[in-house]
């Protein structure tokens, strides 16, 4: 019954350093009359377009095919995308973005990350967006070749679907642009700029290229007269290390490829929590790119929008008081004081109310590890819940406990950490190479679970030594992630509201000794 796959967000506290080359300019917001160079003109003038989200509504279409494929298996699939257009607009042409989601080429889906939230928000600002799928793999680094050739080939078939439909969705030709992210830059800056199959790319549409956190190799080199390239990449990204985007700013700006590099220094991989940055960024680069005039959009800083997150949590009465105790992870709670325990009242994501008691009982509890100073031990207990079928193995699927600890304070951002360990007691999943630092257990019992885990975090605090006496604090979110049907229908916690935003993390004392 449970077939979701259990929450990997890792979120990040990014300050600002934009380089000269991509220095946001200050000039004050200009009206825009809606009209791009050559060819995409719009029948009525509308003020701020492409620039701000002046239209509040969507219409959005989903699952629309636009080709097959034979996969990996052999057997045909089917290539499915999603569009996105602003309601009510009377444009009689539209620019575009076409997005690539990431996933290692293994996963991920066009309905989820910064590619659907970067689709969504231009689609309100006046483009038309289109966010596919595409062939998967089980071993893409068996034949990168063959991987490269292919997913860059479903996105060239998308990019023809979508000039094929071009009066339908009243699309302007002369100005279509890719976006991804992860494996998805990897695939635009391959389709792009590179020599992906030896099949010729007609790049005379193309008008912009939005690489974010890639890529990881190119093939063939640019060209001069290659499209405009926006790079952004984290700094302390833990998966595609931020070198690869200096090397590709090197290669662009050796071959006079036009393009714009903006670092992200305190982010990681996953762009999530740095969304205002990144929208504003990529909003400024496509709105010149096409009009050749300045945005006027200052860009936000996520260091400032974090230190005022932090001042948030730290100033607020929300604080848990972690005992030390003597612990030993197998599951079995019989050591932890049932007083400790907190209630899961407050609804963090998905669904539309808190389950009521029939539904899920969900509590946990924080404890310093006596044996192991520096370790954090979590406890968890969950009665879940009248819509599980109790003859199925299954139910139990991809349920997890999810926690996540905000390491800034007031002098010092660090991202966040996380780790969400599953109901299996095996399956761990952490951000920054923390989920080797996490040793778990879990026990099953009909329609009650419980979770115990461990999770070093002195190896990511190097100042810190053991307990503090000083009484530091620390942010913590602690989240029970509740699965029907395959997905998420809640998550449940500590505290409520964004699971990554450290304003709504409860204070944790560090080493609090009772």
């Amino acid at each position: 019954m449970r077939t979701g796959k259990g929450i990997r967000f890792i979120a990040c506290i990014a300050s600002l350093l934009v380089c000269a080359s991509c220095a946001a300019p200050q000039t004050p917001q200009a009206t825009v009359s809606g009209a791009p160079v050559s060819g995409a003109a719009a029948n009525t003038v509308l003020e701020g377009r492409y620039i701000r989200e002046v239209f509040p509504e969507l219409d959005v279409a989903t699952d629309i095919e636009y080709g097959s494929a034979v996969g990996e298996s052999g057997e045909t699939e089917t290539l499915l995308l999603d569009v996105y257009q602003p309601k009510g607009d009377m444009a009689e042409r539209r620019p575009a973005v076409i997005f690539v989601h990431g996933g290692g080429f293994t996963s991920g889906d066009k309905a989820s990350g910064i590619e659907k939230m970067l689709a969504e928000r231009l689609a309100k600002k006046g483009y038309v967006t289109l966010s596919i799928n595409y062939r998967l793999s089980k071993n893409p680094g068996g034949n990168w070749v063959r991987t490269f050739r292919e997913t860059s080939a479903d996105a060239y078939t998308a990019f023809e679907w979508l000039v094929a439909h071009a009066d339908e969705y009243r699309v302007d030709k002369d100005h279509i642009a890719f976006g991804g992210h992860s494996a998805g830059s990897n695939i635009v800056v391959e389709l792009c700029y590179g020599d992906w199959s030896g099949r010729k790319l007609d790049k005379k549409g193309i008008f912009a290229v939005i690489a974010m956190a890639g890529p990881e190799s190119m093939t063939g080199s640019p060209a001069a007269d290659d499209p405009f390239c926006l790079i952004i990449h984290g700094k302390l990204d833990e998966l595609m290390p931020y070198s690869l985007s200096e090397r590709f700013n090197e290669e662009l700006t050796a071959a006079g490829t036009p393009h714009l590099f903006h670092p992200l220094p305190a982010c990681p991989h996953n762009f999530g929590a740095a969304i205002g940055e990144v929208d504003d960024v990529v909003t400024s680069a496509l709105y010149k790119s096409l009009t050749g005039r300045e945005s006027g959009i200052t860009v936000r800083s996520f260091e400032r929008e974090s230190l005022q997150m932090v001042a948030d949590r730290t100033n607020q009465n929300r604080t848990v008081e972690a005992p030390v105790l003597s612990i030993t992870i197998d599951g079995d709670l019989g050591e932890w004081p049932d007083e400790g325990f907190m209630a899961f009242d407050g609804l963090k994501d998905a669904g539309s109310a808190l389950p009521d008691q029939a539904d899920l009982q969900a509590s946990g509890m924080l404890a310093w590890d006596k044996e192991h100073p520096g370790c954090l031990c979590v406890a968890v207990k969950v009665k879940d819940d009248v819509f599980q079928e109790r003859d199925n193995e299954s139910f139990w699927l991809n349920d997890s406990v999810e926690l996540l600890l905000d390491l800034s304070d007031s002098v010092t951002l660090r991202p966040c950490v996380q780790w969400s360990v599953n109901i299996n007691g095996r399956d761990v999943n952490g951000s920054d190479g923390s989920a080797a630092s996490c040793e778990a257990r879990t026990i099953i019992k009909g329609g009650a679970a419980t979770f115990e885990f461990r999770v070093d975090i002195g190896r990511m605090l190097p100042e810190f030594k053991g307990f503090s006496p000083e009484g530091k604090t620390l942010g913590v979110s602690l989240a029970y992630n509740d699965c029907e049907g395959g997905k998420r229908e809640h998550q449940v916690g500590i505290t409520a509201g964004d699971t990554w935003t450290p304003g709504n993390f409860a204070n944790l004392i560090m080493g609090k000794n009772k």
